[in-house]
């Protein structure tokens, strides 16, 4: 069995999406019996950090190099996978398909042993940006966030919640490109007439102008709030409460982890009309504009009964679709060919 070491990008949250899929990876290749590691690292990292991860004693040389980020981490993992020796493997998470990428990140993807996405739209695109023909997409999978015994509670920082509220959480991370403020403009003129309406959005700062952004917007609109970034089991509390479960996101890579994470909670779902989401949660779900989210919203809120029966069949579809064992077993492959 080989020792597998996942690399995401350092400017990229521990509770955000690249590392939730990083760390899911190597879980599934540890009950396939291989050994595995996660470690950040910033473009700019020394060579040896990337092949040596965090340098603790009882971490063993890697086998193989597996980076989540052309961009961010494709170059650098290349040039340490020649020194050592090592075949690595390129995974397209979604935010290195947007823009341009670097002439570097181009020449590392088109080195690499193989190239994964996790979505048919993402493996096009991916082609596209980085000229690579042969790009593999391999099984996503929906991994429930973690509960202790009863149930896990609302976050300590929540804002108290009228008895009868309708909750909309929004898990996401704080960037331009998942536009947090979005549901709340939309949804203002609704929560003047729906004082049960109440808005979450919980994710972790990554870009400073966008979080200036956010508050301004918030301090005009007190039934909404930003949690900040919150533990795995924090926001299973959160999204345990949530009537509805919102993603406004411009770019997706793949079906987004919190959206799936919301699913096997049965929750219903709306998200912005992008290929990603036409992918996962699926066209009964999604909204164009500014009107269309609020209509949804308002029937959601007029029909529970209605939209607890779309919560509970997207349940079934993402616990069949987005088996974690047929990510396993495609990711065992994987490695198993590239190794050999």
């Amino acid at each position: 069995m080989a020792h597998v070491r996942f690399l995401y990008p350092s400017r990229s949250s521990a509770l955000g999406g690249n590392a939730s899929t990083a760390e899911r990876l190597a879980d599934a290749l540890r009950g396939r019996g291989h050994s595995c590691s996660v470690h950040s690292i910033a473009r700019d990292v020394e060579i040896d950090e990337v092949l040596r991860g965090g340098l603790e004693e009882d971490d063993p040389p890697a086998d193989i190099l597996v980076a989540l980020h052309a961009v961010d981490c494709a170059p650098v993992t290349q040039r340490a996978a020649t020194e050592a020796s090592l075949p690595w493997i390129i995974v397209f998470p979604g935010t290195d398909l947007n823009g341009k990428p670097s002439r570097a990140a181009v020449t590392a993807v088109a080195e690499a042993h193989a190239a994964i996405a996790l979505a048919p739209h993402a493996r096009k695109r991916a082609a596209e940006i980085y000229g690579r023909e042969r790009i593999e997409v391999l099984p996503q999978a929906a991994r429930a966030l973690p509960e202790p015994r009863g149930g896990a509670p609302l976050p300590p920082r929540a804002p108290k919640l009228p008895s009868n509220a309708f909750l909309i959480v929004q898990p996401t991370g704080i960037r331009s490109v998942k536009a947090p403020c979005v549901g709340i403009e939309a949804l203002a003129s609704l929560a003047e007439e729906e004082p049960r309406l109440r808005l979450w959005i919980a994710g972790p700062e990554l870009e400073q102008d966008e979080a200036m952004r956010l508050r301004e917007t918030l301090a005009t609109y007190p039934w909404a709030a930003w949690l900040g970034a919150l533990e795995k089991v924090e926001l299973a509390g959160a999204v345990r409460r949530a009537n509805l479960v919102l993603s406004t996101s411009r770019s997706e890579g793949a079906a987004p982890n919190s959206l799936l994470e919301a699913a096997l909670y049965s929750k219903p779902l709306l998200a912005s009309d992008i290929p990603a989401h036409r992918f996962f949660p699926g066209p009964g779900h999604l909204f164009r504009a500014a009107r269309d989210l609020r209509r949804e919203v308002r029937a959601q809120i007029e029909e529970p009964a209605k939209a607890a029966l779309a919560g509970r069949q997207l349940h079934e579809v993402t616990r069949t679709k987005f088996d974690r064992m047929r990510e396993a077993v495609a990711w065992d492959r994987l490695i198993a060919r590239v190794l050999g």
